[in-house]
């Protein structure tokens, strides 16, 4: 039986949610660390504006604060993505957005409040 990690640093965390993404907490626990050392560092990083997260810290994406925290230890962060449901806007008065249906990724163009057409990207 192996023993459950319960220090977690900063840059561990960080260098896992910008490497794994939305699968960062799975990661870490696969590396042996204890649940609730993963959401107490999360919560750590949203309070220190690193992190972001949705519904859950479970789930949370590295912030620019976060990447330059890693170039600050020497590390080469991942380019930002674009976070799924910001709404970006476009010449003619609509957005589009990055939405998933399924796990699979979609861009979502709106025009107004009528949906024009969805795409896979």
């Amino acid at each position: 039986m192996s023993a459950t990690r319960l220090r977690l640093t900063m840059l561990e965390y960080l260098e896992a949610i910008d490497g794994h993404q939305m699968d960062a907490y799975e990661t870490l626990l696969a590396r042996g660390y204890h649940p609730e050392v993963i959401v107490a560092k999360a919560e750590k990083a949203i309070r220190k504006g690193y992190a972001e997260c949705g519904v859950s810290e479970r789930r949370s994406w590295i912030e620019e604060p976060g990447r330059e925290f890693l170039r600050r230890h020497g590390k080469t962060p991942a380019p930002p993505k674009p976070p799924e449901n910001q709404a970006y806007p476009l010449a003619d008065g609509g957005f589009v957005s990055l939405v998933r249906k399924a796990g699979v990724p979609f861009l979502r163009f709106v025009n107004g409040a009528t949906i024009d057409k969805i795409e896979e990207t």
